[in-house]
């Protein structure tokens, strides 16, 4: 999280930060939340189907419990917080993708590509 943050200090601040995060269950939800939360407008959530995978439900427990009003979305799947978050994003926004190797490897799909093709403007950052 916090080579995320370095990253985006040194691009041009986006008009909101949409981030799509799906993590393992034994990794610390709470303090990658937490480290991010300056850094983010919305957060878009998502179970993972693999072993060790954070079922959603506990994810959005952890993160609004260190995000207080933030707003955050609830999906089942890494596609689905996908289509939210590249929906809500407007010109001038940033999608940023995280949380473990399966997050990053579902939204670089062949299959998903469409949340690529964001509105003109917004930019696209994926980080394992």
């Amino acid at each position: 999280a916090k080579l995320m943050t370095d990253v985006f200090d040194t691009r041009p601040r986006a008009r909101r930060t949409h981030a799509v995060l799906a993590m393992l269950a034994d990794k610390d939800m709470a303090g990658v939340v937490a480290n991010m939360r300056a850094a983010v407008d919305e957060w878009y959530l998502a179970g993972l189907d693999v072993e060790r995978g954070a079922p959603v439900t506990v994810l959005a427990q952890q993160a609004r419990a260190a995000l207080g009003s933030q707003p955050v979305f609830e999906y089942d799947t890494v596609p689905a917080a996908l289509a939210g978050a590249a929906a809500a994003a407007g010109p001038g926004d940033r999608i940023v993708v995280f949380g473990s190797f399966y997050t990053v490897a579902a939204a670089l799909a062949p299959e998903q590509a469409a949340w690529r093709r964001t509105p003109a403007g917004a930019e696209r950052v994926s980080m394992r």
